[in-house]
């Protein structure tokens, strides 16, 4: 009986130490942080340059264009990208100090990241770009190259703060704000006339006080844009204006929605007049008014105008979810067949014993 009760202990101990096995497994496998978060995959990830050969006049610019993507081709929303260049001293990056070799940017709701590049370097260069992930782990996505060659001797070198470019033939007018998420807001408008090179973004909280933004939301032809990372419930109001170079057009109407999940009304007003500001009321930020002539490093860098703090999805896809429901599975189910297995070796075990006990106690009886 004492050694029946010890091989029933004993196996009661390794169930134990087998649940807590798989309990730890299953907590180690679920608080890891690859769970909710994927690295950007080199191969459905997408790099492309806007122009790839420009004058080193520190005024023409090239975009890198930076789409992340997971290995399942899911976007990487919030995801950190930087780019670090090869050695220029008159390199401008995002509009940026001179000379710098690197900047970062946040991809937005469509895992999209723009990079503006321009150089005054009077020595002819081909500038290399190493394209880099930077959440969770440190990814090298690829690399891009712009060529800056010398500026025409017939072009006329800019003075600071003017600009020989053409402003956009006309003013994009908003035309619907429509909450297509708790967090974000997709933005409809008219395409202004030639010639544009792409669109500016400005919004805030309050009518007329823009304090976030994005220099480049695409070029002309571009009609809507999805502004994502936004507060839930919260009211914002957006203008846009189109550039061409480094000189712009006016802002267009202001409109508004909230982060309900709906349409929300047009609160649109009249384009505004001249003498109108529109401003962050903030004392180190840049005061923007419809008829500003921006130079590229206002227009680029866009004092005053940041883009909120994103935040990754912590979303599971669907393919990771039917791989550690396998896992889950595998493991409960291999811990189940060791116990059937067990007892049922135990059972064998006992129904031997106790045949062996009465032929026993039958021999004794006949002899």
């Amino acid at each position: 009986m004492k050694r029946k009760n010890g091989f029933i202990s004993a196996l009661k101990f390794r169930r134990k130490l087998l649940l807590s096995v798989a309990i730890f497994l299953l907590l180690s496998l679920f608080s890891s942080g690859r769970v909710f978060a994927n690295d950007a995959d080199i191969g459905n990830s997408s790099i492309s340059v806007s122009q790839g050969s420009i004058p080193a006049d520190g005024s023409t610019t090239s975009i890198i264009s930076v789409i992340a993507r997971d290995s399942n081709s899911n976007v990487l929303p919030g995801d950190r990208i930087t780019v670090n260049s090869s050695g220029d001293s008159g390199l401008v990056i995002n509009g940026g100090s001179i000379g710098a070799d690197n900047g970062t940017v946040t991809t937005d709701s469509n895992g999209s990241a723009n990079f503006t590049v321009s150089s005054n370097n009077s020595s002819p260069t081909t500038d290399t770009f190493t394209i880099i992930s930077n959440d969770p782990d440190t990814i090298t996505l690829g690399t891009a190259t712009v060529t800056f060659t010398s500026p025409s001797s017939a072009t006329p070198t800019p003075t600071p703060g003017s600009c020989a470019d053409t402003p956009p033939g006309s003013t994009p007018t908003l035309t619907s704000a429509v909450a297509t998420g708790d967090d974000q807001i997709t933005l409809t408008w008219t395409d202004a006339t030639d010639p544009v090179s792409y669109y500016l973004l400005a919004y805030g909280t309050s009518a007329g006080q823009y304090i976030y933004g994005n220099p480049n939301i695409g070029g002309q032809g571009t009609i809507n844009y999805v502004v994502g990372s936004l507060a839930k419930g919260s009211t914002y109001y957006f203008a846009i204006k189109a550039v061409n170079g480094c000189n712009s057009g006016s802002f267009s109407n202001e409109i508004s929605a909230t982060t309900t999940g709906g349409v929300v009304q047009d609160t649109s007003t009249p384009a505004q007049s001249s003498s109108d500001n529109i401003s962050s009321g903030t004392d180190n930020q840049d005061t923007i008014t419809p008829t500003d002539t921006l130079g590229p490093s206002q227009i680029l860098r866009m004092k005053g105008v940041q883009t909120p703090t994103q935040v990754r999805s912590a979303g599971i896809s669907k393919t990771k979810i039917i791989e550690y429901v396998l896992v889950c599975i595998f493991i409960f189910g291999g811990i189940g067949g060791f116990i059937y297995w067990k007892r049922k070796k135990n059972t064998a075990k006992q129904k031997n014993q106790h045949q062996l006990e009465e032929e026993n106690t039958e021999r004794y009886f006949n002899e």
